[in-house]
């Protein structure tokens, strides 16, 4: 709020020091909505695109803030998200065999159930 405050009235120290301070304070609480802040404000300066790669940095190197991010995007199904996620899995044959392995092992414990989201055989050619 203070972020898009300082914008809109042009008040430079402001809008130098909420973005860092923004990144710097980031906790599993408040990860993703702290990365949108700093997403949605990057191009309006160099000081928040400064802090916003900072805080993608921090995310990715703080397991509980990479995995709360991961789970919030994920469970929200974006079909942006899903592909970055997809096509990034599919770079890396390590991740790809982990994460296809527990599908795989998924659909076998669902083989009983009546579930459609388990169903693939449409998808196969």
């Amino acid at each position: 709020m203070l972020l898009a405050l300082a914008d809109m009235h042009d008040i430079v120290n402001l809008r130098t020091l909420c973005p860092d301070k923004l990144a710097a304070s980031l906790s599993a609480s408040s990860v993703v909505q702290g990365l949108r802040v700093l997403q949605l404000h990057r191009s309006n300066s160099n000081d928040v695109m400064t802090a916003y790669k900072s805080a993608l940095s921090t995310v990715r190197l703080d397991n509980n803030l990479l995995r709360e991010f991961s789970r919030h995007f994920l469970n929200e199904q974006s079909p942006a998200v899903m592909s970055l996620a997809a096509e990034c899995i599919l770079q890396d044959d390590h991740i790809l065999d982990k994460v296809m392995g527990s599908v795989l092992e998924r659909l076998s414990d669902a083989s009983g159930e009546a579930s459609s989201r388990t169903e693939f055989e449409a998808d196969m050619p």
